[in-house]
């Protein structure tokens, strides 16, 4: 009988080790790898993720591009820049003849080489002259009137040569404004 017991001890010993080395080598070898394996499916998830979301705002800001360079389009007419200055007198020249104004002056200056300043000297008679002014503000231009001076005209002045045509009812309006850039 002891012999008997010897061998089931044996064999459940040799089990024993068995399960032990099986548990050791296979087993926790398995669910380290498969841990690894978990591991970098999740970082390529992530990653899918951020590639997908970078997609999504490329495209959201692509689509975005094109109507910033749409809605760029109509706002650069607002603000002069350089070749833009000289199609800016000829516009007002032009808006003063075709408001019908009697005499118009127009003395641009540059200021500290950025900002553009001008002096309108109009003489014609109030209704024209508020006439242009209403104009001028519904221009698509951007520009800031920084004063505007109407007074009655003298007598001298409508008897001047310089300006024939003139009556006691017309007026002079000096407007001073500046573009905005």
């Amino acid at each position: 009988m002891s012999d008997y017991k010897y061998k089931i001890s044996i064999l459940t010993s040799s089990l024993l080790i068995f399960i032990f080395l099986f548990y050791f080598f296979g087993i926790r070898n398995f669910f380290a790898i498969l841990n690894n394996k978990a591991s970098l499916i999740y970082e390529k998830r992530s990653e899918l993720k951020n590639i997908t979301f970078r997609k999504l705002t490329k495209d959201i800001l692509e689509k975005n591009l094109v109507d910033i360079e749409t809605s760029s389009f109509f706002l650069n007419k607002f603000f002069l820049r350089d070749k833009n200055y000289v199609n800016f007198i000829i516009f007002l020249e032009e808006a003063a003849k075709n408001q019908g104004l009697k005499y118009f002056e127009i003395n641009p200056s540059i200021k500290n080489n950025e900002e553009i300043l001008i002096s309108l000297n109009i003489y014609d008679s109030f209704p024209k002259i508020m006439k242009f002014i209403i104009f001028l503000e519904n221009a698509d231009y951007l520009l800031t009137i920084q004063s505007l001076n109407i007074n009655t005209i003298s007598k001298t002045m409508i008897n001047k040569e310089q300006y024939p045509g003139l009556s006691e009812r017309d007026v002079n309006a000096i407007i001073n404004f500046k573009l905005g850039m």
